[in-house]
């Protein structure tokens, strides 16, 4: 639905050929170019959305990305097992020890795009981070060992790490890490020592160590050989789901300018429930890059311009919901027919205008600035669509 054009499917017929003409000349006073295809948004707008988006195939995870992403991960696995070998000698030997923990570190932090990993990456260091000021707590009050506390301790944890809410990144590598602590703890032929305290040669800065070493391979893996990033997608997504708004507006009010009902509308319908979906997955990926700037300049700039887009589509959504109850429900009299007729030509033209409004500002928001010619244009246009 994204790309598609709905004018170009068999059913929904030729335009007339006065609303044609006004379509033409719409646009023709927009772009400076007359058009070759009148159903059709401008293509010149097209092609600038593809110029900021990068295209406009709307972003999913399909088997190519998957592909990508796991072939991705095959590498700095790799990376991680060569680095033993590659370990200088004045490191300590209990890092090496712990130096098969970078796998699962890398495997439940890399996923999906830079901003997931950034925000996977910071849980997990957490919840290892709260792992280990356990352990190192415990060992502070009890420092030859308890099995008794170890039961206790253990059991307060876990219950406080699930009752909490937390992520589930943070709650994995927390309660992946207590139960070896407490068997350690709770061992009395173990002699704790140093080994569950924060030094240089300790377990616990080890285990540290080695989830940030994961998590920094992690997100390499997601910046190299080219970045994925949630803004990209959403930038994707604000391009299509512009381009689908307006089809869709178009569509409804030439189906409801008409003079009989027919199976058209439940292509449309279709088409609006794809539509609602790819306007919640770019809510998703907005929202998620945050992570890759922490709303700071460039980045902050862009992703507020992007859920202000967010919003714009969110209200036109419940818009299209009111003409879609609108439409099913009308009969298409006579008397309808009478009214509608002498509108249509007016209505086609002032949805169309709003239409290349609404790309034109996805435009200006997509490359996280909008310079003052933009401002400009943007103001003629609403005041045209407003006389």
């Amino acid at each position: 639905m994204a790309t598609s054009n709905l004018w170009s499917l068999p059913f929904c017929g030729k335009s007339s050929q006065r609303e044609q003409i006004l379509y033409t000349s719409m646009r023709s006073t927009l772009t400076g170019q007359a058009l070759s295809r009148p159903d059709e948004f401008d293509p010149v707008m097209l092609e600038r959305l593809q110029a900021f988006t990068g295209g406009l195939k709307t972003w999913r995870p399909t088997f190519t990305h998957g592909i990508s992403f796991g072939g991705r991960v095959a590498v700095v696995c790799c990376l991680a097992c060569a680095s033993r070998a590659i370990c200088p000698d004045w490191m300590p030997d209990v890092y090496l020890s712990y130096l098969p923990s970078i796998m699962p570190a890398i495997i439940y932090t890399l996923y999906g795009n830079f901003a997931t990993t950034m925000m996977y990456t910071v849980q997990g260091i957490l919840g290892t981070v709260l792992a280990c000021m356990n352990a190192y707590i415990l060992t502070c009050v009890a420092s030859d060992g308890s099995q008794v506390m170890a039961i206790i301790n253990f059991v307060l944890f876990c219950f406080a790490i699930l009752f909490l809410n937390m992520n589930i990144n943070v709650k994995i590598f927390a309660l992946s890490w207590m139960p070896y602590f407490s068997m350690t703890f709770a061992d009395p032929d173990i002699h704790l020592g140093t080994r569950l305290t924060f030094s240089l040669d300790s377990e616990l800065t080890a285990i540290i160590f080695m989830q940030c070493a994961g998590s920094v391979l992690a997100i390499l893996a997601a910046l190299l050989p080219t970045p994925v990033t949630a803004t990209s997608h959403a930038r994707e997504y604000a391009a299509t789901t512009a381009n689908a708004t307006a089809e869709l507006f178009l569509f409804v009010a030439k189906y409801y300018c008409g003079t009989s009902k027919s199976l058209e509308i439940n292509v449309w319908n279709s088409h609006l429930a794809a539509q609602r979906k790819a306007a919640a997955k770019m809510k998703v990926a907005t929202k998620a890059a945050w992570w890759e700037g922490f709303d700071l300049g460039y980045f902050g700039r862009m992703r507020g311009l992007l859920m202000k887009h967010v919003e714009v589509l969110e209200d036109l959504d419940r818009r299209l919901g009111v003409l879609q109850v609108c439409v099913l429900r009308e009969e298409f009299s006579e008397s309808h027919a009478k009214v509608m007729e002498p509108v249509r030509p007016v209505l086609v033209d002032l949805v169309c205008a709003m239409g290349e409004t609404l790309m034109a500002a996805t435009i200006c928001c997509t490359d996280g600035s909008i310079a003052e010619d933009e401002r400009e244009s943007m103001r003629r246009r609403i005041s045209e669509i407003r006389k």
